[in-house]
């Protein structure tokens, strides 16, 4: 699964966290991946080996590979360091933006 992490990762194009929705459209094995990560909340290296079934500087770089893309966060707890997926902004609907609101005052 390394490697196909890898691979899926060089084609990925997004940035800024992933909503829900962009799971879906995410390739199998990244979508798996972050769907786990999602449920588990701050996961260490060593879970991600498990997870992955890599050696743990492998998981490293996968952990590094999807910080650089913009989907997982690096938190210091207790002296480890402890990843979570970065979810991305979702605006909420029925809201309407404050400028829209000015327009029609």
């Amino acid at each position: 699964m390394y490697q196909q992490l890898l691979d899926e990762l060089a084609g990925y194009t997004g940035e800024g966290g992933v909503t829900p929705s962009d799971l879906l459209s995410l390739p199998d094995g990244l979508r798996r991946l972050l769907t786990w990560l999602t449920r588990h909340g701050n996961v260490g290296v060593e879970d991600l080996c498990h997870e992955v079934g890599c050696e743990q500087e492998q998981a490293q770089n996968v952990a590094d590979t999807l910080i650089a893309r913009g989907l997982l966060v690096a938190e210091e707890h207790a002296g480890q360091v402890r990843y979570s997926v970065r979810m991305a902004r979702v605006r909420t609907r029925g809201r309407t933006p404050d400028r829209l609101k000015n327009l029609f005052d």
